[in-house]
This record gives C-alpha cells, sequence and structure tokens, in this order.
C-alpha cells in the first residue's frame, strides 16, 4: 500500500509541474485576442481541465486504495459481479462494497455516517455493468429520506423507492458519486407506511401480491404495480429468494425504462386508465425485450393482441425522434436562407475529427449561427459570449473530441475509430446506456459539446453518423442547452458550480 502511494505522489506532482507549465502558458497569451492565439488557448484550457481531472481522479483512486477493507476474495469476486447477482445480497449488506471506505448500512442507518462516496472500483478494474444497474434505491437504509448530491436536493420516493429532485429526475449514481444525507425517517413514519402498503396489497395473493407490495414500497402506483405481474407469469416456479431478487430487479429495470421514455417523450403517458399505454409498451418491448416468444407472452398478460399493437410497432425510438422533430433539421425561413453561406453550410456539414473551431472565433460563430437557425433558436446564441466559454470549457471546440475518461489507464481511441465501432461495428446494435460498460469505459461523451451516446441519438440530426460531423455535432450542442438548461447562461452557471453541464 505504501509502494501504491508514493507512485499516486509522484503522478501527482508531474501534474501538477504541467498544470503550472500551462498556466504559465495562458499568462503568456493574455493579452492576444487574435484568432490564433484564442485558438492556442483553448486548447490549453482544455488540457488544464482534463490535468485537474486526472488530478481530481489519481486522489480519488488513492483515497479508495487507501480506505478500502475488502479481502483479497472479495475484490476479486466483485470485478465481474452483474446486479443481479449484487441483489442476492442481503440489503443490509450491500452499501459497504461499492464505497470509499466500505462504510457500514448500520452506521448510516443509526446517523453515525453522513457522506458516502460511491465507488465500482475492485483492483483497479471499474465494474461498469454493476455501475449501469445499482442505484441509490438499492442501496440506502429505508429511513434515509433525503439526500444532497452536488448541491442538489433528492427525496425519495417510498419506502424503498428511488431519489428524484424538483424536476422529477431520478437520480443517478456514478463512480465518484458523494451522497450527504441531509434527512432521516422516524420510526413511526417509517411504521405507517409500511402498514398502508401491507394493506393496499392484500386484497392479492401469491406472487401477485408480492410484486405489487414491493412495487408500492418503492413508491409504484398500485396500477403500476400490478401491470408488471404480466412480465413474470413464471415467478411461482422460483425459490423465495430468486422470486425477491427478480421481482427487485424486474422493477428497478422498469423504473429506468419508464424514466428513459418520458425523458424522451415528454407528451407520453407511461399509464392510460389504469393500464400500461401502448406507446410504452411498444417502446419497451422495442427497445429493452429482444426474445420475440416474451415479447408475445407479454402482450397476451396484459390483455392485448398481437393486431391491437400493429399501428404501435413501428413506436422506436427513431421512428418517434424523427416524427417529433427531434431529428432532422429545421425548415430555413427565406429571411435566414439569405445570411447562409451554401458553400460554408456544406463544409460544415462534411466529416472533419480533430478539426478546431476556436471559440469566439467568426468561423465558429459562424457554425452556431447556421446550427441555431437549423434547430430553430435563436440566432444570437450563436454569438453567445457565455456559450463560446461554455464551448472552450468543454471540448476546445474540437469536433469529435473523446472525452478525458476514454484514455484512463493507458487506453487508446481515435473518434473515427470509436464512430466506426458504434455505427457499423461490434457496438451497432448495443444500446445507448449499456455501451460504456461493455466498452470498458466510464463514460462516452465525444464532440464538441462532450454529449454521451444517449443524448447523441436524440439530438444529432443524424443521430450517432453525425459524430464528428461540425454541424451535427454544434446542432446536438445546441438542442441540448435548450432542453437541459433553457439558455446558454444558465447552461454556463450550472457548469461553474458541476463542472458539467
Amino acid at each position: 500500500m505504501a509502494n501504491g502511494g508514493e507512485v499516486h505522489t509522484n503522478v501527482l506532482d508531474k501534474i501538477q509541474k504541467q498544470v503550472e507549465e500551462v498556466q504559465k502558458r495562458l499568462a503568456k497569451l493574455k493579452e492576444d485576442m487574435s484568432d490564433k492565439a484564442r485558438g492556442k488557448k483553448a486548447k490549453l484550457e482544455l488540457l488544464l481541465t482534463d490535468l485537474e481531472r486526472q488530478k481530481k481522479y489519481i486522489i480519488f483512486d488513492t483515497k479508495r486504495a487507501t480506505r478500502n477493507k475488502l479481502n483479497v476474495e472479495e475484490e476479486k469476486q466483485f470485478e465481474t459481479m452483474t446486479n443481479k447477482e449484487f441483489l442476492k445480497l442481503p440489503r443490509e449488506q450491500r452499501l459497504k462494497y461499492v464505497n470509499i471506505g466500505n462504510i457500514d448500512y448500520k452506521d448510516v442507518e443509526e446517523g453515525k455516517e453522513d457522506n458516502i462516496q460511491i465507488s465500482f472500483t475492485f483492483n483497479s478494474k471499474f465494474n461498469g455493468g454493476l455501475y449501469l444497474k445499482t442505484t441509490a434505491g438499492q442501496l440506502l437504509p429505508p429511513n434515509v429520506q433525503e439526500v444532497e448530491v452536488l448541491g442538489e436536493k433528492w427525496k425519495r420516493n417510498g419506502y424503498y423507492g428511488e431519489f428524484f429532485n424538483t424536476s422529477g429526475q431520478r437520480l443517478i449514481i456514478h463512480e465518484g458519486t458523494e451522497i450527504k444525507i441531509i434527512r432521516r425517517a422516524k420510526s413511526e413514519e417509517l411504521k405507517k407506511f409500511l402498514e398502508i402498503s401491507t394493506k393496499t396489497a392484500e386484497k392479492y395473493n401469491g406472487s401477485e401480491k408480492e410484486i405489487v407490495l414491493f412495487g408500492l414500497q418503492r413508491g409504484l402506483d398500485a396500477n403500476m404495480a400490478i401491470n408488471l405481474f404480466a412480465f413474470h407469469k413464471d415467478l411461482s416456479q422460483m425459490s423465495e429468494a430468486d422470486k425477491k431478487v427478480e421481482i427487485e430487479y424486474m422493477i428497478t429495470e422498469f423504473e429506468r425504462a419508464k424514466d428513459y421514455f418520458l425523458d424522451t417523450f415528454p407528451q407520453e403517458s407511461v399509464l392510460k386508465e389504469g393500464k400500461i399505454s401502448k406507446e410504452f409498451l411498444s417502446f419497451f418491448l422495442n427497445y429493452f425485450e429482444q426474445d420475440v416468444q416474451k415479447r408475445k407472452d407479454i402482450l397476451k398478460n396484459l390483455g392485448f393482441n398481437e393486431d391491437d399493437m400493429k399501428k404501435y410497432q413501428n413506436f422506436t425510438r427513431e421512428k418517434v425522434l424523427k416524427s417529433r422533430g427531434y431529428r432532422g433539421m429545421e425548415e430555413i425561413s427565406p429571411e435566414d436562407l439569405n445570411e447562409i453561406d451554401v458553400n460554408l453550410l456544406d463544409k460544415f456539414k462534411k466529416e472533419k475529427f480533430g478539426y478546431q473551431f476556436v471559440p469566439g472565433a467568426k468561423e465558429t460563430q459562424q457554425l452556431f449561427t447556421y446550427a441555431a437557425i437549423m434547430s430553430g433558436l435563436p440566432k444570437d446564441w450563436g454569438k453567445n459570449e457565455s456559450f463560446h466559454i461554455l464551448l472552450e470549457k468543454e471540448s476546445g471546440g474540437i469536433v469529435g473530441n473523446l472525452n478525458y475518461e476514454f484514455f484512463k489507464r493507458g487506453r487508446k481511441e481515435t473518434t473515427k475509430g470509436f464512430k466506426e465501432k458504434i455505427t457499423t461495428g461490434d457496438f451497432a446494435t448495443t444500446r445507448a446506456d449499456e455501451l460504456s460498460p461493455e466498452m470498458g469505459i466510464v463514460s462516452n461523451a465525444s464532440g464538441l459539446g462532450q454529449l454521451l451516446v444517449s443524448n447523441v441519438e436524440l439530438y444529432y440530426p443524424s443521430g450517432r453518423e453525425g459524430i464528428g460531423v461540425p454541424l451535427e455535432e454544434a446542432v446536438g450542442m445546441l438542442r441540448y442547452i435548450k432542453k437541459r438548461h433553457k439558455t446558454p447562461e444558465q447552461a454556463l452557471n450550472f457548469h461553474f458550480s458541476h463542472n458539467w453541464y
């Protein structure tokens, strides 16, 4: 452990020297406002950001290693453990394996520990599969009812449920997420909730009752919970232990699908007249369930026949995105057309991996002005100062720029190679939310706006095919800002406090 600490210290010293060198070079360029100097400054600022992130990661890794209390067998076991295997552990034993310092569930429950930092790294290997499907609701004691992450408050839904912010977004935990517990429920409050949910579930029998009870404890509507039974008619054939794991796994997956659906199509509903809507069901089956026979069984269990679903069979993410205007470009008005240089527009539509659009430069302003026009957004966003500062911090204006997470532990990758892998290669059919664990990386963000592939699919006019194309990446970044933050100013303010946007 001492040698490991020395290695980390030496690496930190080297990075700090690089930081100081970059700061000196930036200071020399401070007064030079030429496009050439601005380009150099943007690249140096991006390098400085990456160096600071590397420092933060090494400090985090050192802290994780020096505070780790797991034995060799446990480390090896958790390197490849799946979420289903993880859920087989008693709830009281889960938390200690996935946090720095291996803080115990009981200490959190009793108020002895209020701060937890999550980690899915074992033997210096990141377990992406476990990270992807493990949630805060699966880890924290029921009496933890409100937490704070990065200054934002998240309230629990139900007894074993997930945590949501005031906008209804679910808390997603990542490698290094720091959770601060700010409210614990009193035993009387929890007891009352259990009594109500137990009484509601009494009208059902067998496996159906167990699904409804756990669904209610997770904060689901009773109708939603009973609908879930249709997805698993074979629960009665399982052992009690396997049944509990399957119910928890199934409800968590269903909630993930629900969140994904509503985030993608906010105007749709998951439930209609007490039943799962055909729109959501089709989305769920098309996107989450590939087994043809199982799809038919689920339709039958829910009381739908295949004829009922025919008009919804194309309710896939791709089809709906196009029909709802998320994909493609806005029609250009005659007035705006006069402002567009067609030759320049054609240039922006061609792949240009690694090319730098210097933040604040005239060419960059033109690119984002055109992107704003073609996204139906205010033209002045293209010249907005807050936006160009954000662009400098996120990618330095470099087309296709891969997130620094790609290169951890000596990994080599190019944007062109990454694009080929996820469009025509081995990962072309891999769901966006499973790309990172499948590829063994923490983040798959890329491009001018550093969007994850899930957002690339949403906001680039051509989805994954748009990676490396300046206009596609520019349109995607602006659309993302509009959806998440409303304005460039709000996006930049968020970045200042969170170091991402």
